[in-house]
């Protein structure tokens, strides 16, 4: 059984409400970081290996805000395309610096 909480336990506890992955982005970000991580994750009772994509933003106020988090079975440019794609559909028009340390993001996406 899950435990319900509200979002007034969470304000008094200081922890930040999570937004909606979908929600409507900024228009400029100075500085977004991508990155993607392998985590185990269990599937249909197996324990199976992902990815998880990144996108992190600094606002013009100096701000951290995670734009979105996809998980996927493996890391490829493919899916990074697809992510920027997403990003820019959320209103991501103008980004000063891209920052990235997945190889293949480096190597396709970004020089197309």
């Amino acid at each position: 059984m899950r435990a319900r909480c509200s979002p007034a336990i969470f304000s008094r506890l200081g922890v930040p409400r999570c937004t909606p992955q979908n929600r409507p982005l900024d228009a400029v970000y100075p500085v977004v970081f991508f990155d993607a991580f392998r985590v185990k994750i269990r599937d249909e009772g197996l324990v199976r290996n992902k990815t998880v994509y990144v996108a992190l933003a600094i606002t013009c106020e100096g701000d951290k805000e995670v734009l979105g988090l996809w998980i996927e079975q493996t890391e490829g440019a493919r899916f990074w395309l697809k992510v920027m794609n997403e990003l820019h559909a959320r209103g991501v028009g103008d980004t000063g610096s891209l920052r990235c340390a997945a190889p293949c993001l480096r190597a396709n996406c970004l020089t197309r």
